[in-house]
């Protein structure tokens, strides 16, 4: 999808939503969501995937086991 913060790049496609059940444990399942993910983005004709983690929740520790860099917006963002 398209988020706000994109500034018209259209070569990066947001992966909007990771979400997981309280419990509920697959092991390696975001790594393979991810992966067929970045598949479909690479054949529509996408080269970089963002997203974001909102951090009331968790701090995004995922996004670094998927191999995502986290940044912090700019201010006023």
């Amino acid at each position: 999808g398209g988020h706000p913060r994109n500034l018209g790049d259209k070569s990066v496609v947001y992966l909007n939503r990771l979400c997981f059940l309280p419990g509920l444990r697959v092991h390696g399942g975001a790594s393979r969501l991810l992966k067929a993910f970045a598949n479909k983005a690479k054949e529509l004709g996408f080269s970089s995937i963002a997203s974001w983690s909102d951090n009331r929740w968790s701090e995004g520790g995922v996004y670094i086991k998927m191999g995502f860099s986290l940044s912090r917006p700019k201010r006023g963002s």
